[in-house]
């Protein structure tokens, strides 16, 4: 007979704190300031920014200030949501230094709810080729334009490499929207539960309308200075995706495995998935297939954040302007924005003319609100025996309405099974594309696949 008391013993599990505490500690720069070098050069050429625009220095000042020195919370509530919105942002990254990485690491993973964006970034293979400097670079890209101001040589700079890198691709207005709207929201929903303290209005309303402001620069259409609305877009949006199906699961698990990098600590991955898991939406959860968490697993999760996070608020604030601070993807401090993410098309992805710039596809593009918004692309014309010939894993194409696409990148990812492709390689594939009732968000991303028309 099995002793009950001994059974207690060996059947309990634990969760180990001891790796997320060393990433949390490492990650949020508790021990860490930003080398003062580093600030007054950057301000420094603030200030010749302004001077050779013949502009005033007194909101730089000011801006600095709060830089080095932090806003208490007790002077949140004087300031304006929408004005004041980089000044909340950061100190609402600083309030929240802590639980910031597991928050970001959702917001950055939240295309895993979309089958259509989550395809499309798994080809450009950004999450195993570079996931590490990815993450960093584009937190990093975020606080300059955030901490420097949108009108800042720096803010400037980050608007020009964002819609640089963006433009290089045909990406639809509603994929950016989601994806920009997601990048505040589900990093409020994960403050809301495993923040150590609750949120105030002030600071919710703040962190959405810099947001806000950097997607108007990005030239993302339809978003308001309304939060419940533009909250009820994004929320309608992920719960029209919120089926599970294994590739949202397995693009989440590897973006958020490969982005730890070399960071080493036994149980790290494991630790980081069940702080994930407990701050996720239940739409997002449930979109991944992960179960409920257990009030155990709550209440352990949120103990570790409580315990760092109150801590971090107790200490006395130091200059940490994350712009300048070291990460892992830039040990000895990050470049100017400008040389921040990728420089080039993914080379996963396929071209029409290596001899052209992007690979002779359109540059410099504007997200569209609608596949036929596209600009007119010269196709080589491809005949069909030649077509043929690329009828297996290693070269797939498809015809759809007269166009070549190339899905080799991504045809082991599709929903619907890499069979179904092989069943149309090297063949047309018009009716079965139509019988598949697409979205206009999959009709604009399929024309990055574009390699050449069809002919007799």
């Amino acid at each position: 007979m099995t002793d009950p008391c001994s059974t207690l013993v060996t059947d309990h599990v634990e969760f180990d704190r001891r790796p997320l505490l060393d990433l949390l500690i490492r990650y949020s720069g508790l021990t860490r300031h930003t080398p003062r070098d580093r600030i007054a050069a950057a301000v420094a050429d603030e200030v010749a920014d302004l001077a050779a625009r013949g502009l005033p220095t007194d909101a730089l000042a000011e801006r600095v200030n709060w830089l080095l020195s932090g806003t208490p919370p007790a002077q949140l509530n004087d300031l304006d949501p929408i004005r004041d919105c980089d000044r909340i942002h950061h100190a609402l990254g600083s309030a929240f230094r802590v639980e910031a990485r597991v928050a970001e690491l959702l917001a950055i993973l939240r295309i895993a709810q979309s089958s259509a964006v989550s395809l499309f970034f798994r080809s450009t293979r950004e999450a195993e080729d570079r996931p590490v400097q990815r993450f960093h670079d584009t937190y990093t890209l975020f606080a300059n334009y955030f901490e420097w101001g949108a009108d800042s040589s720096r803010g400037r700079a980050v608007v020009a490499r964002l819609n640089e890198i963006h433009g290089r691709y045909l990406i639809p207005q509603e994929g950016m929207k989601y994806v920009l709207l997601d990048s505040a929201f589900t990093w409020l929903e994960a403050i809301e539960r495993i923040g150590h303290r609750p949120l105030l209005e002030v600071e919710r309303l703040g962190y959405f309308h810099a947001y806000v402001r950097l997607g108007r620069d990005m030239n993302i259409a339809d978003l308001t200075d309304d939060y419940a609305a533009m909250y009820r877009w994004f929320l309608d949006a992920s719960t029209a995706n919120d089926g599970f199906h294994p590739l949202k699961r397995d693009t989440f698990e590897t973006i958020a495995s490969n982005s730890l990098g070399d960071a080493g600590f036994p149980g790290l991955r494991e630790a980081v998935l069940a702080a994930a898991r407990v701050g996720m939406h239940p739409v997002f959860r449930r979109a991944l297939g992960y179960p409920e968490p257990t009030p155990r697993e709550r209440e352990r999760v949120r103990g570790v954040f409580y315990t760092l996070g109150t801590l971090n608020e107790l200490l006395p604030a130091g200059a940490f302007v994350r712009s300048l601070q070291n990460n892992p993807a830039h040990p000895g401090g990050p470049p100017e924005p400008s040389r921040l993410g990728v420089s080039d098309r993914s080379p996963h992805l396929p071209v029409l003319d290596r001899a052209r710039p992007n690979g002779g596809h359109p540059h410099g593009l504007l997200p569209l609100h609608a596949p036929a918004d596209a600009p007119r692309v010269e196709l080589p014309e491809l005949k069909w025996d030649e077509i043929a010939k690329h009828d297996g894993t290693e070269s797939l194409w498809v015809v759809i309405s007269g166009e070549v696409f190339d899905v080799t990148a991504w045809a082991r990812h599709h929903p619907g099974g890499r069979d179904v492709l092989l069943r149309h390689a090297g063949r047309d594939a018009t009716a079965a594309f139509a019988a598949a009732g697409h979205s206009a968000m999959v009709e604009t991303f399929r024309l990055n696949y574009r390699v050449g028309r069809a002919v007799s």
